[in-house]
């Protein structure tokens, strides 16, 4: 069984309510972050979760290219 990305799930009130609920318990705000590995499979996620969340990210990774790549 193949699972789906929360943009694909049917959306709901109560799934609104209960995803802005966990968004707001999971506050980064004003946090720095450094995320080694950035720009592997893994990092890429970290760093999208953790900017979702309000962090501010430093990245490294040993691929710059790839590093350069994430923007």
């Amino acid at each position: 069984m193949r699972s789906k990305h929360r943009s694909q799930l049917a959306t709901t009130p109560e799934l609104e309510y209960l995803m802005s609920y966990l968004e707001s318990q999971f506050s980064l705000s004003g946090r720095r972050i450094i995320v080694t590995g950035a720009a592997g499979l893994l990092g890429r996620q970290f760093c999208e979760a953790l900017g979702k969340a309000g962090a501010e990210l430093s990245l490294l990774d040993i691929d710059e290219t790839a590093l350069t790549d994430l923007g």
